[in-house]
């Protein structure tokens, strides 16, 4: 009975307030008022709004309230400021140039550093950005990013996070200013770039470019995209302005993402034709899987999802200390705001009906955000345990080759042992051609299990490289030497020469190197069946040498010339299939862990690689005991060759020892001054000139079909007198 008076009692007073503000209302909206105030109607007050992109659907919301009078009917003349690349919309929102911008996440670690930036709503709950690559530019995965160029746009500090969360060191992959066109995608300038998962892609669509797509999301790296913002001055001298220009904006958006083709026309009427109506479709589609307006009210911050991006920055240490969420994020109906009507209608019904109002949409969305991050806290775990089974499988994998090329090369080098001593003691010549297909065969296998160990060891990161002071000649001679042999099997001119300003002096492992050598040249070999093959020794820049191998072959077919250093990558259409696949993989593989790079490319006769490394010795003082001891400054040597080639290879040699050459020509008188002839003809007329002389004259093909620097330059010497 007690709680039946109680609460006829709390009618009766809930009935006498809405007495009293029936009463207040009623006067406030009487036609003498109205008229008063219609004499004092002030006039729009003027915005400006820096966008943070050039003009379409990504801002729909605000060209929306513009267009439907929002603003206007807020008090609020609006001026939406184009963004460009060059432009940081939070630059020109603290400069004073603009009342409010769009921004991204980025806007947290400003604020950090001391920028009065208040953000007042988000309209992507999840973050447009992605990394974007071709299908041709053979990223599969984002670990595949090392040793790739890469294009990343400004204020765009989730992308680092996403490859700090991966372990992709930043000093792997070569970062290029961004040129916002997929057009470097096309044309290999880069081989990925940053982009917007709601217009990049259309336009690799369009040109029907097979690509992929690489989330942040993937990572566990989930930030808010688009954030609205001002400055903490104007929240606090405007605070009216400020609720009034984000209403009428929310109100906005929400008009533009139920009416897009509405939307969509106004783009390309008013603001721009730079998109396609196809490509800004595209874009509202995208946008409804990023807002989930249908799902959550568009602006919608929930600060435990800032703290969560907080968070990340900070263990991923681009935040040092703590950031006060509560001076960054706007809070719409502050406290201290209340107006005196809430004082005066206070009654404790009212307020639990407004807060019951506000908590229960704000509990609901709470409890589907808590669900969303949980379900991101087990799809992170997923990833992490899947990447530790990853790791354990190519564990085993790596000790199951290395005990498997350990087991077959000892029999396999029996096969050989017996197979060469039978050859020896066999005297009919069928049995002898089958012992020598059974000896060539075990070769290629014994071929194929030491490349297959060499991949395993670089794979695990067993290799070591040495690291000690040689000489260029040391690496390239022993090649020559034995190459030497099957290219004159096949009548091939195989010549080597060092360029200046490269004198030779290198410092790291040239045992390797010899190895990337011999699998070049022996490629070349191969594939080439008429004119030369060409191992040239230079210098592009400070510290790097540059080797270069050139045949004149075939080249290599376009279908897998991107592909050629992959393994068991093959040609379908070549005679000589021979060979695993494998020795151009070995050969990028070692050129990567010496820090260098392998290209190959086509030329106007035949197929150049091109391996540049950066072992160059550029002093005496870090040459030590390894400069070369042959040095031929100021001998001047005369040379004459039938063969252009042999006259391009001796004359780069004798130059890079500090020789004067001259090539001999009609002038004879020119050549007679020079102290030691090169040639490999006899009985010229400038040979019988020497000899009559008796100046000392070398005959190349004497010493050997194609000399190599070193052998050149003791014959020189031997030729003087001078002991080596």
């Amino acid at each position: 009975m007690l709680a039946a008076h109680t609460l006829l009692a709390a009618i009766i007073r809930f009935h006498k307030l809405l007495i009293l503000l029936g009463a207040y209302l009623f006067v406030s909206t009487s036609p003498g008022l109205a008229q008063v105030s219609d004499k004092n109607v002030k006039p729009l007050e003027q915005v400006k709004v820096q966008l943070k992109w050039l003009h379409q659907f990504q801002f729909a919301g605000y060209y929306a309230a513009i267009e439907q009078g929002y603003y206007k009917e807020a008090g609020l003349d609006v001026e939406l400021l184009e963004g460009r690349p060059d432009v940081d919309p939070a630059d020109i929102v603290l400069e004073g140039k603009a009342d409010f911008g769009v921004g991204t996440p980025d806007l947290l670690l400003s604020h950090a550093e001391g920028d009065p930036i208040v953000v007042l709503a988000v309209i992507f709950q999840h973050s447009p950005y992605v990394f974007i690559a071709t299908k041709e530019s053979g990223i599969d995965d984002i670990n595949d990013f090392a040793g790739k160029r890469i294009m990343i746009e400004p204020q765009s500090a989730e992308l680092y996070a996403y490859l700090k969360r991966e372990r992709i060191p930043l000093d792997s992959i070569e970062i290029l200013p961004h040129s916002f066109s997929v057009d470097d995608l096309l044309n290999g300038t880069a081989d990925a770039m940053s982009a917007y998962s709601t217009t990049e892609p259309f336009e690799l669509t369009e040109a029907e470019v097979p690509y992929s797509v690489f989330s942040p999301r993937a990572s566990g790296v989930d930030f808010y995209g688009d954030c609205l913002f001002t400055t903490h001055n104007l929240v606090e001298q405007r605070p009216e302005l400020t609720k009034r220009f984000l209403d009428a904006t929310l109100k906005g958006w929400s008009y533009a993402m139920e009416n897009p083709e509405e939307v969509i026309d106004l783009i390309l009427r008013e603001y721009t034709q730079r998109r396609s109506r196809g490509a800004l479709q595209f874009e509202a589609e995208k946008m409804l899987d990023l807002m989930h307006s249908k799902l959550i009210p568009v602006g919608y911050m929930y600060p435990g999802r800032w703290q969560h991006i907080s968070d990340a920055y900070t263990d991923l240490g681009m935040l040092k200390k703590p950031v006060d969420l509560e001076a960054f994020l706007y809070d719409s109906d502050p406290k201290h705001d209340y107006t005196w009507l809430y004082w005066l209608s206070g009654t404790t019904l009212i307020i639990a009906g407004i807060a019951f109002g506000i908590l229960l949409p704000v509990w609901r969305l709470n409890q589907k955000l808590r669900q969303e991050i949980e379900e991101h806290k087990k799809t992170e775990a997923l990833l992490v345990k899947a990447k530790d089974e990853a790791e354990r499988a190519n564990l085993a994998k790596q000790e199951f080759m290395a005990q498997v090329s350990h087991d077959l090369r000892t029999p396999l080098n029996s096969i050989l042992g017996f197979s060469e001593v039978m050859m020896d003691n066999e005297n009919d010549i069928e049995r002898r051609e089958n012992l020598r297909a059974i000896n060539a065969s075990g070769q290629c296998l014994l071929t194929l299990v030491e490349e297959l160990l060499d991949i395993n060891q670089v794979e695990s990161g067993q290799i070591e490289l040495a690291n000690k002071a040689f000489l260029i000649d040391d690496a390239i001679d022993p090649v020559i030497e034995l190459m030497s042999i099957a290219a004159q099997r096949k009548n091939l001119d195989l010549v080597c020469w060092i360029e200046s300003p490269l004198r030779g002096n290198l410092r790291g492992d040239p045992d390797r190197l010899r190895q990337m050598l011999f699998n070049l040249v022996g490629n070349a070999i191969k594939f080439t069946d008429e004119g030369s093959i060409s191992i040239i020794a230079t210098q592009s820049k400070p510290g790097w040498a540059n080797i270069i191998v050139a045949d004149t072959g075939p080249g290599i077919p376009n279908e897998i010339l991107g592909r050629i250093f992959e393994p068991f990558v093959r040609a379908n259409d070549f005679k000589d299939r021979q060979g695993s696949g494998l020795g151009l993989t070995i050969v990028r593989r070692f050129a990567e862990a010496m820090g260098g790079t392998i290209e190959a490319k086509n030329a106007s006769e035949g197929a150049n690689f091109v391996l540049s490394l950066p072992i160059a010795v550029d002093s005496i003082n870090q040459a030590e005991d390894t400069l070369l001891k042959i040095d031929l400054k100021g001998l001047s040597i005369s040379i004459s060759f039938c063969s252009e080639l042999q006259t391009t290879a001796t004359l780069a040699n004798l130059q890079s020892l500090g020789a004067i050459v001259s090539v001999a020509g009609d002038d004879l008188a020119k050549s007679m001054n020079c102290n030691i002839l090169i040639t490999d003809e006899k009985d010229t007329e400038i040979v019988r000139a020497f000899e009559k002389t008796e100046k000392p004259v070398i005959y190349l093909n004497d010493i050997r079909p194609l000399a190599t620097r070193q052998l050149l330059a003791k014959s020189i010497l031997a030729s003087i007198g001078v002991a080596h």
